[in-house]
């Protein structure tokens, strides 16, 4: 897979069938920790075998939400702390 190039620093969204593949070709371009926020009652999850083939799985740190709101809150958060090379919310 070629190179995936998305300007630093900025808010990307990613929409359609293929929108988590995007995601974690974003998150094979970075270093470091990806946090993953996801709706609690959302059916589908990220399944951890196909996650291997894009980036190592203890990269990975995923958050589940209860409530609508806390998804932006999260990953405003987590944008604004620096902690984390790349968030990723699941809206």
């Amino acid at each position: 897979m070629g190179q995936f190039p998305l300007a630093g620093a900025r808010a990307h969204e990613f929409c359609g069938r293929a929108r988590r593949r995007l995601a974690l070709w974003a998150a094979r371009q970075t270093s470091g920790p990806v946090l993953w926020i996801r709706p609690a009652w959302a059916p589908d999850r990220l399944h951890m075998a196909g996650i291997r083939a894009e980036i190592d799985p203890a990269r990975l740190l995923i958050a589940e939400v209860k409530r609508a709101e806390d998804l932006l809150w999260s990953l405003e958060e987590a944008l604004r702390s620096g902690a984390v090379a790349l968030a990723v919310a699941e809206l």
